[in-house]
């Protein structure tokens, strides 16, 4: 189904280049004929009127060129996006240690204690040491009050 589209896509493309490379040329060549035959204000200021509808048609159609690949970007991280992937377990896990120095991070903490100690690892493999030095703030309390928690007394947190 969405084959027809990267189809409809690329010829939008390539049809884009193709108008591009004929406007160039035509501008090009009118821009020559122009400066050559008129020399005159009134020639110069035609002249300049159709360079500006010719930029003006370049620019909309890149923009146009765009919005074309953005879709197509889009549907094609939507599409890749819902592939499930499928994790096997290891057999054996190494132990990893996890140091979180933490400096008047009253504010931030409670979110990155929180994600780190909900890491999918086996909780007897995991040490995590947080670090809350000459903190002026609340910092080391908020830290404690979230080691606290029941769903946190297995994990090997200090």
């Amino acid at each position: 189904m969405t084959n027809w589209f990267y189809f409809l896509a690329l010829g939008i493309t390539l049809l884009f280049i193709v108008c591009f490379v004929i406007i160039f040329f035509c501008a090009l060549k009118i821009y020559y004929n122009v400066q050559r035959s008129l020399l005159k204000a009134r020639g110069k200021r035609k002249m300049n009127d159709l360079m500006q509808i010719i930029t003006l048609i370049s620019i909309w159609l890149s923009q146009l060129m765009s919005i074309i690949t953005l879709t197509g970007a889009v549907r094609f991280w939507l599409k890749h996006s819902k592939v499930l992937v499928r994790i096997t377990p290891l057999k054996r896990y190494p132990k990893v240690t996890i140091v979180v120095p933490a400096h008047n991070e009253e504010v931030v903490i409670e979110k990155t204690a929180t994600a780190i100690l909900d890491l999918n690892y086996p909780k007897d493999k995991l040490e995590i040491l947080f670090y809350a030095d000459n903190c002026e703030d609340k910092t080391a309390d908020v830290l404690d009050g979230i080691l606290a928690q029941p769903q946190y007394q297995g994990r090997d947190a200090q």
